[in-house]
């Protein structure tokens, strides 16, 4: 897939630009130097498996739990593998395992995904919206929160703009070959976020539907490709967590804690500051007494589907609370800054104006998609909005927040841009 002449110059400037504002947003926020003292949440998990990794003792995890293990280095599928092993290839290249140059890369990343999203608006639409929507992208505020840690959230948005760039080209000349590029973007997506799966389910659904007109051995072909290929980059893994962890693993042991954690009554209270998210008590709990994750994993998984069984109206209760959320419908900043979490940033003043920016957008981008609509050109944008709804399924499941929501944020600043732009078009053209 080759970037038009045209529009390289425009990336490279989006690019450059990125880097430049969220180098300055990192020194002015969060203070330069990131330490193992500083680290939060996952990114502690992400570094410490990353030097683990860099050092030669494998993709590990002290287990902390009960039983003869406890305090031993134990292989471990809690997290998805992809992005601790680009922040280990990182610390040996650079021959620092500091998390400032983690961090480094987070920027470096974060400020591709612009650049592409850049690309991913011309070939949509027009130079004009991609460039709007790349310099959105810039100063958007949620994407920038996410470089302030050692985060997988940068990785999965550049893996979302990447995956609609191949099935954008797939979609202008369908090939098997450009399908296998596709089922293999969306396979390394899987092993970066576990959720990558509601992605890749209704993407190969719509490129087998897109086929249709040409005969079901040829839908069959296309869309059995990339689910193929897909498939094969995720096979590996699985077969190595099925010998390592003596269980059938898929991706990652999080599942278990997610349904834990985000099911039960405490999560259903209003008054409780952390409403909506996770119960962090009702997952610790269990660790500490289980022999092993697959063990621990498989516990609090049924406590969470056993309390959702029983409380039908309370796990509709906490839908409706995880898409307040996922979409920041509130704006309690009180229930923000206490949770670690999934907000836009652990800065109240950071929040103040990443949550409207993002409801200037939404709306934005919610009269884009009427604008596309009416001018009859919205199906090249279908592969987005899929992406886009799978991504919310899966924040409106699994209890996720504006962090989860962010690397798929760049389809609505897309849609956005369709509008600003077409709004620009209009006010430009000459009076007659």
């Amino acid at each position: 897939m080759k970037i038009r002449s045209s529009v390289a110059p425009a990336a490279l400037a989006v690019f450059l630009v990125a880097v430049a504002i969220r180098l300055a947003f990192l020194a002015a926020v969060p203070g330069w130097h990131l330490d193992t003292d500083h680290l939060t949440g996952d990114s502690i998990d992400f570094h410490t498996l990353a030097v683990n990794l860099d050092h030669g003792r494998g993709y590990a995890l002290e287990w902390r739990g009960a039983g003869p293990l406890r305090g031993h280095l134990r292989p471990t599928a809690f997290r998805a593998p992809v992005w601790p092993a680009m922040v280990a290839g990182v610390y040996k290249v650079t021959g620092s395992s500091s998390p400032t140059t983690g961090r480094v890369a987070v920027v470096l990343i974060d400020a591709a995904t612009c650049a592409l999203v850049v690309v991913l608006g011309t070939r949509l639409a027009t130079r004009r919206v991609g460039v709007a929507a790349g310099l959105l992208c810039v100063i958007y505020l949620p994407l920038l929160a996410n470089t302030t840690q050692l985060l997988s959230d940068p990785l999965f948005g550049l893996l979302m703009v990447l995956v609609l760039l191949a099935a954008d080209h797939y979609r202008r000349a369908p090939s098997l070959g450009r399908a296998a590029v596709v089922g293999l973007l969306l396979g390394v997506s899987i092993l970066t976020r576990a959720n990558g799966s509601l992605v890749a389910i209704p993407i190969v659904l719509w490129m087998a539907w897109t086929a249709r007109r040409s005969g079901w051995p040829v839908v069959f072909a296309r869309a059995g490709v990339a689910a193929l290929v897909g498939v094969a980059v995720i096979v590996p893994w699985l077969v190595r967590n099925e010998v390592r962890m003596h269980a059938f693993v898929p991706v990652a042991t999080q599942s278990g804690s997610v349904l834990g954690g985000a099911y039960n009554s405490k999560m259903t209270d209003r008054g409780n500051p952390s409403w909506g998210t996770w119960d962090y008590a009702s997952v610790i709990g269990p660790y500490f007494s289980a022999p092993s994750e697959v063990a621990w994993d498989r516990t609090v998984r049924k406590a969470g589907l056993r309390w959702m069984g029983d409380h039908k109206g309370g796990t509709v209760k906490l839908w409706v609370m995880h898409a307040q959320r996922y979409f920041d419908l509130f704006w309690e900043q009180g229930a923000r800054t206490t949770v670690l979490q999934g907000n836009p940033s652990p800065s109240r003043t950071v929040n103040l104006f990443a949550v409207p920016e993002w409801w200037l957008l939404a709306v934005l981008g919610v009269l884009g998609v009427v604008d596309l609509r009416r001018r009859h050109v919205l199906g090249p944008w279908v592969p987005g909005l899929l992406l886009f709804a799978g991504l919310a399924f899966s924040g409106v499941f699994l209890a996720d927040a504006t962090r989860y929501r962010a690397p798929g944020d760049f389809v609505v600043i897309l849609l956005a841009a369709v509008w600003i732009s077409e709004r620009v078009r209009v006010g430009l053209r000459p009076a007659r």
